[in-house]
Parts: C-alpha cells; structure tokens; sequence
C-alpha cells in the first residue's frame, strides 16, 4: 500500500492505494495523506491529525466498514506527510501527540558556523529554499501545517517581508531563480497527476510560462547562467532508472534531453557560473557522492565529496564548492577548472549544521542561510494502548 500527495484532503493524489508488485494496476482505498499500517484486521492511518482504524478484509482486498478513531493530536510531520505511530500484529499501539514537526526559524550563520544577528520569521514548515541571485530575496517551498500541500513564498531579507507567490489548484514546489533574479521556474503538480514546469516573474505580475508538461515527479533545479538552459530531476513511476538529471533547452523547438540517466539516483544538478560544468549528486558507489562532469557533455567526472554528500554549490566564481556531509557538516573543497579538466582540493569542515533542517549559501560566499527549528522544553506525549481490537469491538 502507498499514496500519492497533492493540496487538500480530497484530491485524488492524497489516496492511500493497494497494488501488487507484479502488476501496474491499483485501487484506491482511501483518500488521506498518511502512511498506513495494517494489524489485526484494519489499516490504521491519520486524517487531519486523527489516528483512525478501519476494518479491512485481506483475502478479499477491500474495506469491510468504517474508520474509527484511536487518538487524535497525532504528531504529523506534512514535509513527509507522515504520522508518529506504530502497531503490532499482538494489539499493542504506540503513537506520539503534540505539535511538534519540522517548523523552523531562518537565521543567518557566518563560515564558522556562529550565529549572525537573532533569527527572523515566523515558524514554518521549510521544505525547500533558494536565494536569488543578488541574495536580497528567499524563495521557499512552504508545506501548510494542516494538508502538507507545499506553496512558494517569496521574502523580502531587508524589509522583512513574506509574500505568498503561487495560487491556484495543486501544489507548487521546487522553486529555481533565473540567472538575472527576474524569473522564477517552479513545478506545479495538478489534482490530474500530471506536471508542469512553469516560470514567472519574481515580481509577482504577469501569468505563468509552462516550459515543460508531463508526469511523474518532474523538479527543476538550476538555471544556467547565460539562461539558455535549466537542468532538473525527473522520477517516473515505470522508469527503470531512479531519479535522472534532464536538460530543458529555452530556445529552438526546446526538446528535453537526458544529462546522466542511469540506473543510480542523480541529484542536486548546479551549473558552475560559467556554464561549462554541472555539479550533482549521485550514489554509484553504494552512498551519495558530490562529482563534477563537463556539460553539456560528455567526458570524464570528478568526485568532490569524501565520505558521502547531500548537495552541494558553487562560490566564489567557481573556485569553491560547498556541500553538506552525511554527518551533517558544512564542507568547503577548492576547486580549479582549466583546459586539461578539473581539479579539486581536500574537503574540510566549516562547521557543524546538524541543528538546521536546511541550509544554502549566501551568493556572496560570506555567509551562510539556515532552517533553524527552536529549541523548546516542550515533552511530546507518548501513548501506548495495548489490546486496542478489543476496545474497537466495544
């Protein structure tokens, strides 16, 4: 069993569907964005935050009657539409209350890892961010607290501003700065499964441009630097590859094609600031690694990373590149690209980032953004309920 996730509740990609992994059809059983369990003849799963039970026949594979609630205030996390619960197959239930979640506060860091000024904003469900390319704005992927359905906000760092930028059905996600701050290309997934990359102009007038419509999972990631091209990721259900980096040309007849498409996961694709390499993530050798390869290709890559990385960005003209370790430090590596090919130094450590849910370097190289969730005394409530059949049976 597994969902699909969009805006709402109702729409039909917030399903929790059964299927069999020796065939491509599916029927829906539920309409809730949740993961799901199955224990003593019912599918547990959260709606709106309550813990509900329905019975469910497993030889016949369908629902046999209506949900009943276990617990409500279940902790819910909506960046990963998942509730804190747990069940065996002996009747013992356990599962977290609370508000709990992945909010967080931005905050600026210097390169040492120390606090620069106190941290600004209000709380919020941070999946993704960008900074624009002067550093004097923020666009981010905001998931609502309720439905999990992301949203991109744009802020303002200077006058403190945030100002919702995408409207309409579906979610909107995934949010990539033009080369010159005018644009901003995002993804926005509509209630019919169907996807679009489209771009509008980061002043918040005018309409929408699709450059791109399809299915699956389609996120766009970087924009090259003279705008001619935007590189982004793209996960389909049927695909034999995992996640694979495609190439979208802005001009000519703009057809789409493939820049690594392997049987690995490929991520986090920038282009160097002049164009001619593309750094990215991905786990051939059994981890995630940070490479360097010549665009548009091909040609030999380089590994950037030392002990496993999640993304990574150009600074300084190219000269650096940053990335996050797996063991959630910021790492900093010189790089030198001439006509013989590439060269890179030793990753060294900057700091620590384990207490951010997410970061990015300022454009400028000097500082560093991250998604800092407060520090609170607060206890989350745990439950433990055993027998919890009999209770239903009642």
């Amino acid at each position: 069993m597994a969902g699909t996730h969009a805006s709402g509740t109702g729409s039909e990609m917030n399903v929790i569907y059964l299927a069999s992994l020796d065939s491509k059809d599916r029927t829906l059983l539920v309409h809730a964005r949740s993961n799901v369990a199955f224990a003593s003849g019912y599918l547990i799963y959260v709606l709106e935050k309550t813990l509900l039970a329905q019975p469910f026949d497993a030889k016949r594979l369908r629902l046999t009657g209506d949900s009943v609630p276990l617990g409500d205030s279940v902790l819910y996390d909506p960046s990963y539409f998942r509730a804190a619960f747990s069940v065996s197959d002996n009747g013992v239930l356990v599962y977290a209350g609370g508000t709990g979640g992945s909010k967080a506060r931005l905050a600026w860091y210097d390169r040492s890892g120390k606090p620069i000024g106190a941290p600004f904003g209000d709380p919020i469900d941070y999946r993704m961010f960008s900074i624009s390319p002067d550093g004097k704005r923020l666009a981010a992927e905001v998931a609502d607290s309720t439905t999990g359905a992301g949203d991109i906000w744009l802020s303002d760092f200077a006058r403190g501003t945030r100002t919702r930028f995408s409207f309409g059905s579906g979610e909107s996600i995934c949010p990539v700065w033009s080369p010159d701050g005018s644009r901003i290309a995002f993804t926005r997934m509509e209630k019919t499964l169907l996807t679009r990359i489209v771009a509008r102009p980061s002043s918040g007038g005018g309409g929408e441009e699709t450059l791109l419509q399809g299915s699956g999972d389609i996120c766009p990631k970087a924009w090259s630097p003279d705008g001619r091209y935007l590189a982004y990721e793209t996960l389909a259900a049927a695909a034999k590859t995992k996640s694979d980096i495609w190439i979208l040309p802005l001009f000519g007849d703009r057809k789409p094609f493939p820049f690594l498409a392997t049987q690995f996961d490929e991520q986090f694709s920038r282009f160097s600031p002049d164009g001619r390499w593309v750094l990215y993530t991905s786990d051939e050798s059994g981890r995630p690694e940070l490479y360097v390869a010549p665009f548009p290709g091909p040609g030999s890559k380089w590994q950037i990373s030392a002990g496993g990385a999640s993304g990574g960005e150009w600074l300084r003209g190219g000269k650096e590149i940053t990335y996050l370790s797996l063991d959630l430090n910021q790492m900093s590596v010189q790089v030198k690209a001439d006509a013989s090919g590439f060269e890179t130094g030793v990753p060294r450590v900057l700091f620590d980032a384990s207490n951010a849910t997410l970061l990015r370097s300022d454009p400028s190289g000097d500082r560093e953004l991250m998604a800092v969730v407060p520090q609170t005394a607060q206890n989350t409530p745990v439950t433990l309920v055993s027998n919890w059949p009999a209770a239903l049976r009642k």
